[in-house]
């Protein structure tokens, strides 16, 4: 029992996305201090989180000084009771 805390670990890239507008959201979430439901790719949630930190490290810089990549880790704080995972995908 206690406190439950996830950290997460991904990269953004500019050939695929603008990685630092994604970055620039997460911030703006850990900004408002709102609980938010952690779902995975399935629909699997997972409880309701609050971002407690954002780590943000730029490699492979461009001319102009873009990141390529962003390496981010971000701290989840759980804000809910504990539940068992349910799948928010049944409904379609």
């Amino acid at each position: 029992m206690g406190d439950e805390r996830i950290s997460l670990s991904g990269s953004v890239y500019a050939e695929i996305t603008d990685g630092q507008v994604s970055i620039d959201d997460l911030r703006s979430m850990a900004d408002q201090g709102e609980a938010l439901p952690l779902v995975d790719g399935r629909g699997t949630v997972y409880g309701t989180f609050v971002v407690t930190a954002i780590d943000e490290r730029r490699a492979f810089l461009m001319a102009d000084g873009r990141p390529r990549r962003i390496d981010f880790g971000i701290d989840l704080l759980r804000v809910d009771d504990p539940a068992p995972a349910s799948n928010a995908g049944a409904t379609q």
